[in-house]
């Protein structure tokens, strides 16, 4: 996660060392400073995260200085990682009864639709072993019993496929996509995984899942194949969907599949979701809202 050398790192995420530097950092950095992004990456916190959420309940992660979430979260607060988009999804999970969260990587947003909606069901699907242990002990964390963690990748077709990943550590990015993998991560240490896909349809049919009433999907660019394993749950329920956006490949094949749904797009921006004639990738904001008329009502 961090950009520290080695050395330096063993130092600062030495656990004792650690309290002591992030506490004080905490208690005498301005609070300009600790919401700068710089602060969770070069002081990241190691040990129990907390941060308040609006409804007074408390989130709780687990940090070993080694996620890209638990310490903006830490020196941010809840909405710290993501805040264009985690504030967006907070309130509309609120009146969420059954929430997906497609790629949940640690949690953070399955958490976040547990705490906004303690009546709710959450489907956190995590293939990656080392990750999906993260998840479930943050899960544990929050004594959250209405998430189920689920270990397999959600797309399209069915079956057994390679899931490429970084050799060490809780990755920033993983995917089934190999093209896209290989820009982000050293082709040295890049391998891969043998994981179940598993088509959205087929689990809400297994389930017997009613409806679904919102979903979290970021699976650094196969949301498209995730899309298409999910058209029937979307033709029935169109749900409010927060979706990635890396690439203007990924833009136009989702707006193929989602225009006949009839979505609007809007992108989370610190200014808000602003409403944008199609999908486009952006070079700040990663992140869409895809709603429907049908939705809102």
């Amino acid at each position: 996660m961090t950009r520290l050398r080695p050395a330096v790192r063993a130092v600062v995420t030495w656990p004792p060392f650690n309290r002591v530097l992030t506490r004080t950092l905490r208690a005498v950095a301005p609070a300009r400073a600790q919401r700068h992004p710089s602060l969770a990456r070069f002081a990241p916190r190691v040990g129990l995260v907390e941060a308040p959420l609006p409804d007074g309940r408390l989130l709780r992660m687990v940090s070993r200085g080694d996620d890209d979430i638990a310490s903006p979260v830490f020196w941010r607060g809840w909405a710290g990682h993501e805040p264009e988009s985690a504030q967006v999804f907070y309130e509309l999970a609120r009146d969420a009864l059954v929430t997906f969260d497609i790629g949940a990587h640690v949690g953070y947003y399955a958490l976040l639709a547990a705490h906004a909606n303690p009546a709710g069901r959450v489907f956190a699907f995590e293939p990656l072993p080392q990750v999906h242990e993260r998840l479930t002990a943050n899960v544990a964390l929050n004594n959250a019993s209405n998430i189920t963690c689920v270990t397999c990748a959600l797309g399209s077709p069915a079956g057994r496929a390679e899931f490429f990943h970084p050799r060490d550590g809780i990755p920033s990015s993983s995917s089934l996509s190999h093209r896209f993998m290989q820009t982000v991560v050293a082709r040295s240490e890049l391998v891969t995984s043998t994981v179940d896909v598993v088509e959205g349809d087929d689990f809400v049919a297994a389930k017997e899942i009613d409806r679904v009433d919102l979903i979290k999907l970021d699976t650094e660019t196969t949301e498209p194949a995730v899309i298409r394993g999910l058209l029937g749950t979307l033709q029935r329920d169109r749900t409010p969907i927060i979706c990635e956006v890396l690439d203007d490949s990924v833009a136009r094949d989702l707006q193929e599949l989602l225009d006949p749904l009839q979505y609007e797009y809007f992108l989370l921006t610190d200014a808000g979701p602003q409403q944008m004639k199609g999908i486009r990738s952006d070079p700040q904001w990663r992140n869409y809202l895809f709603k429907t008329d049908a939705a809102r009502r």
